[in-house]
């Protein structure tokens, strides 16, 4: 699992992985995904597209919602502010499931925007990424 923030354009790029450990989830949404608010990075791409085995259930992801919820309420500078979750994954695979349960359970709060891709370049164009997002991650 690899998280990291691209200040100059107000994103996140979380990559998960083969295998995502839940704990490891569970310490990021703790500790720095409200810095990462805090610094202006309102929106993500969620790569799950190399996802082959995940102990996250969808009873864990129920108990991972409020984090997610409390940290974006905690940040938000007012109530206009929104943060939006591109989930990509390949179709018919677990990460594309993890993606679904994902945006099944976090779907419906106003504060939020959350969508599922195929493709990272479609997902970018969504978040409304500029030219050059990949360059600055590989530069990173």
């Amino acid at each position: 699992m690899n998280i990291r923030g691209v200040p100059e354009q107000g994103f996140v790029i979380f990559t998960a992985g083969q295998s995502p450990q839940v704990e490891d989830l569970l310490r990021f949404l703790h500790s720095g995904f409200a810095a990462l608010l805090h610094q202006g990075m309102w929106r993500m791409i969620s790569d799950l597209r190399e996802v082959e085995t995940s102990g996250l259930s969808a009873q864990r992801l129920r108990r991972l919602v409020p984090l997610v919820r409390r940290a974006i309420e905690a940040a938000a500078l007012d109530e206009t502010v929104v943060f939006r979750m591109a989930l990509v994954a390949r179709p018919g695979t677990l990460g594309q499931g993890i993606a679904r349960m994902i945006e099944g359970n976090l779907s419906g709060y106003p504060r939020l925007r959350i969508a599922v891709f195929e493709e990272v370049d479609t997902a970018a164009r969504w978040l409304g990424l500029t030219d050059g997002w990949q360059q600055q991650i590989d530069a990173g």
